[in-house]
Formats: C-alpha cells, structure tokens, sequence
C-alpha cells in the first residue's frame, strides 16, 4: 500500500503556492466568536443542520436551489415546532415533490429538532452550548454531535460546524500559520462538477507523480504542475480516502471516480471562455463554458 505522505511537507506546498503563510492565512475563513454563536438563531443552526444533512451525496447547488421550500415546508426550522410533526404529516412528505423526499434523512429532520430543542432548553440556547463547549476538544464536540443527533455522522460533523463558522479556524490555535493541514482541509466547495478525458489503460508503468500538466485558456497557458504536487503522489490520496472509507465501514466501489487533487491554482472563467488541460502521457480535457 502506499505510504502517505507527511501533512507538514504538504502545508510547505500550500504555503508555497499561496505566496507565504501570511496570503495561506488570508484564504482561511473566519470563525465566530463564543458572543457571535450565541446570538445565533436555533432556527438557523436547525436549518444549517439540515442542510447539512440533506447535501450529503447529493450536488449541493442542487439541495440549496430547494432550501427554500425546506423552509416553508418545516415551519422555517423552528425546533419545537419541527419536532412536534406527527408520524402522519411527516410521511405525507415522501410524496412532497418540492422537497428531497428521503426517508430516513425526513425522519431524522424532526429528531434532531427535538435534539436541538432539549439542548437549547438546558443550555439557553443551541448557539449557547456550541459557544460553552472547550475549545481544546473540537473532536470531543464531533463526537457529542454524532451522539445527540442522526444523520450527522462521519464528514457531516465537521462540514456542519463550518458551514456555522467555527471549526476550521479554530479557537484553540492564536497563529493560524502554525495550523497543519489536515484542520484547514476538509471541504468540498469546488465539487460542482467534473470534466474526464478519454481513459487510459496503459497506465501503470508511468510514474505517475513525475507527470506535467498544463492549463490553458483560449490556448493561452495559465498554470502548470505535476503529480508529485498532490500530496506527494496522487495515489497518496487515494490511500487515505480508501482508508478513511474503510474506518467508517465503507469501501470504494467499481465505477466510481475519485479526483485526487489539482496540479495547479484554480482559474475563474467567462463564457465562452475554452479550457483546456493536459497531462504528459496521460491525454487531455477540454470543455467551454456557456456561462461565467
């Protein structure tokens, strides 16, 4: 198996390609503070909540474009008022059309409003006790979460804590240049799509890290790299999902694509704009956007 790469030698490269801690530091989003949490809506922590939950494996431009029917369906997440749904209305959702009618995620919706409602209640509100809890134990909280409430398991605990704004910049750390990779990874904010070149049999006697590519938009070059760039070698990648996956009980399955990372900074385009990528050895990808 491959053996993965050090996540300090990879903060390096990220440092690197952002121009400096200080510029790294720039891209870090900003946490709330404990005054901030508190101020917070249980509502709106409901709704993120959900949101949350209701994206996971789905595309989440996709779940966002209906939240406002989630809104007005689930009387605009108010706790108590969620979690006293009877057994009957909230079936009557499956045959709901302006909603993702997924059972066990429906279900899960009223359980964790009651959740949501016994911990505001004891603690004066959800914000409250996200804001008390202590901010050297951010798994201890993870865990707790998972506990307490259903379908927030595995990603989703964390992904919910940063869709609040408070985990990836961490409270526990002062210099946020001193922050390792592994707390600044951990979203999926580019996932919207992907773009595959024709496939390649012949690959495994490539070294596949040693590998250039190059993009180009409208056959003008704006940026490059190599395989080694992603995490020392992309398969390093690939062994941590796998790995990960297997700690949670799941595998990687026949027919399933896994993007390993890029090799070069992101691009911002413009309709009309052609983009297109090549890997040495490996062929080429082009699409055109119809829009910005």
């Amino acid at each position: 198996m491959t053996k993965l790469e050090n996540f300090v030698d990879n903060r390096k490269v990220a440092e690197q390609r952002a121009g400096g801690p200080a510029e790294l530091k720039k891209l870090l989003p900003t946490s709330k503070s404990a005054k901030a949490l508190k101020t917070v809506a249980d509502d709106r922590y409901l709704s993120l909540m959900s949101l949350r939950v209701f994206s996971s494996g789905l595309k989440h431009s996709m779940v966002a474009g209906k939240w406002p029917d989630f809104e007005e369906i689930f009387f605009a997440f108010e706790p108590k008022r969620v979690a006293a749904i009877p057994d009957e209305e909230l079936e009557a959702l499956l045959k709901e059309t302006r909603i993702i009618r997924h059972w066990r995620k429906i279900k899960a919706t009223r359980h964790n409003a009651a959740a949501m409602a016994e911990i505001s209640t004891e603690h004066g509100g959800f914000g409250a006790w996200l804001a008390a809890w202590p901010e050297d134990d951010i798994v201890g909280l993870w865990n707790d979460l998972q506990k307490r409430f259903s379908q927030l398991g595995g990603a989703s605990r964390p992904y919910f804590l940063r869709m609040a704004a408070i985990e990836i910049v961490d409270d526990r750390f002062v210099d946020y240049s001193k922050l390792k990779l592994p707390t600044m990874l951990a979203d999926d904010f580019f996932n919207a799509g992907c773009v595959l070149g024709t496939p390649l049999s012949a690959w495994q006697t490539l070294d596949i890290g040693a590998l250039r590519g190059e993009m180009m938009i409208n056959g003008k070059a704006v940026g490059s790299g190599f395989g080694r760039d992603v995490m020392g070698h992309p398969f390093n990648v690939l062994a941590w999902l796998a790995n990960s996956l297997i700690e949670r009980g799941r595998e990687l399955q026949a027919g399933e694509f896994v993007l390993t990372g890029s090799l070069m900074e992101t691009q911002w385009c413009q309709a009309g704009d052609v983009v297109r990528v090549e890997i040495d050895s490996l062929g080429a990808a082009e699409m055109q956007f119809s829009t910005g």
